[in-house]
């Protein structure tokens, strides 16, 4: 005896009430084998037209995954492609114990409905909201960010075209869940370019501190930033120094930000007593993790990240990995 599930309960939605009552199994459709699937769809045999998409066993069924029969969808039946006669065949022979064209139309049938779900789930976001998303993943990889943590948070980056200090805080401390606070209009020197610079017999009038400045740098405050994180305890401060993964993620993180159009300096700040007492043979590094000073305990020492410096090291980096392959 079987119960009909109410018309407003359509397959795929009670496929995916299945799916996240089992959420250890593989997604319907892309399991290797039929034990792995949180539910078992079977054909629905009868020659009449049914009002409901599937319908199950009213009673508990021995079975340790529960049989769904499909209806609307299957091999047999009056909505399958094969003929009446060989549905009424399937019928009657499926009333016999063990034979084996029953459990041989069960099987195709099983694999054909996970198919038709997944096709189904894959093409709307709802139905594959917790499944990687790899339409996201090719439009990173043609923007240089296939790498999952390249861009982690890549909903926050487009969802305001506009790069404010705020947002810019809030990124880093949900990334990194640390304490960020940006500094604006830090200046700092910035080298002018060769054709920016006065030169001698020019062919135009220069005038000293109206369209003409003296130097080869100078000092600006219009494009640049400081960012200042912390304080920070030991192991978080050394999870963020340049050489490490988090490191590079935060200088990836803010370049993205600022796309480039400003300079900037971010200051790892560790908390008071944090910084251990150094020793020999501890691999700590000399600015980075080790100073020559009695006070790098009293939480004044710290790193200080500068872009151009980045910029610089890592086109080093590709100019090195470019020669040895």
């Amino acid at each position: 005896m079987t119960g009909v599930i109410p018309d407003n309960r359509s397959f795929f939605g009670a496929v995916r009430a299945w799916e996240r009552l089992r959420p250890d199994l593989p997604r319907v459709g892309t399991s290797t084998r039929p034990a792995d699937d949180p539910v078992r769809f079977v054909p629905g045999l009868s020659l009449a037209f049914d009002p409901a998409e599937v319908r199950f066993p009213s009673r508990a069924a021995p079975f340790s995954t529960p049989h769904v029969e499909v209806t609307f969808f299957g091999l047999t039946g009056v909505n399958g492609p094969m003929p009446r006669h060989v549905s009424e065949e399937v019928l009657m022979r499926a009333c016999l114990p063990d034979d084996p064209m029953p459990r041989l139309m069960d099987m195709l049938h099983h694999r054909l409905v996970c198919l038709l779900y997944r096709a189904w789930a894959q093409a709307r976001p709802h139905g594959d909201i917790n499944d990687p998303d790899v339409f996201a993943a090719a439009l990173c990889a043609l923007g240089g960010r296939a790498t999952p943590m390249a861009l982690p948070d890549i909903r926050l980056v487009y969802s305001d075209q506009r790069r404010s200090a705020d947002a810019l805080e809030q990124r880093l401390r949900s990334r990194f869940h640390v304490q960020a606070r940006v500094i604006p209009f830090a200046g700092r020197w910035m080298a002018r370019h060769r054709l920016d610079r006065l030169q001698l017999g020019g062919g135009r009038p220069a005038r000293l501190g109206v369209d003409t400045l003296a130097g080869q740098r100078g000092w600006n405050i219009q494009h640049a930033f400081h960012l200042r994180l912390g304080p920070l305890p030991w192991p978080t401060y050394r999870r963020l120094l340049p050489d490490q993964p988090d490191g590079r993620d935060l200088a990836r993180m803010v370049d993205s930000h600022v796309d480039g159009s400003m300079q900037w300096r971010a200051s790892l700040c560790i908390e008071p007593g944090a910084c251990p007492v150094m020793r020999l043979g501890d691999g700590y590094r000399l600015g980075h993790s080790a100073w020559l000073s009695g006070r790098a305990r009293g939480g004044s020492k710290g790193f200080i990240y500068d872009s151009v410096r980045y910029a610089v090291a890592r086109t080093h980096e590709s100019d090195s990995s470019g020669k040895n392959s």
